[in-house]
């Protein structure tokens, strides 16, 4: 092979930089970002638990970042379901009941304000 001579990885390479510099300099003459912008399709607002299970965490997520469903109530349908499906698949040895997860998260809350109120970390406080 002389200097002149090109191979397969340079010819890949060369005409992968070719094709993306199509793609990202109209949006660099132009100004505009709207060539990356992905239309996504409107995200299905669950009705029943079962739709809500069975929706993607990717789509859960943006479900919760619009408010269109609170933390809360997809946790409560997935409770819902687990209650459903557990008794036929034996999946879930031990299922904390929701009122203990609800205290121990207010008690966490508690314990994470008194830390920031009194600017210092302390022995753990249990309302009872």
């Amino acid at each position: 092979m002389n200097g002149n001579e090109i191979n397969r990885r340079q010819m890949i390479k060369v005409s992968s930089m070719a094709a993306l510099s199509n793609i990202i300099l109209p949006a660099l003459v132009s100004g505009k970002s709207h060539v990356f912008k992905v239309n996504k399709p409107a995200i299905h607002i669950p009705t029943s638990d079962e739709d809500i299970c069975y929706m993607s965490a990717l789509d859960m997520s943006v479900l919760i970042r619009t408010k269109k469903i609170s933390v809360r109530e997809l946790m409560q349908a997935h409770l819902r379901q687990i209650n459903r499906v557990n008794p036929k698949v034996h999946a879930i040895i031990t299922l904390v009941p929701e009122e203990q997860l609800m205290a121990q998260a207010l008690d966490h809350v508690l314990f994470r304000s008194v830390v920031l109120v009194t600017g210092r970390n302390c022995m753990a406080v249990h309302f009872q």
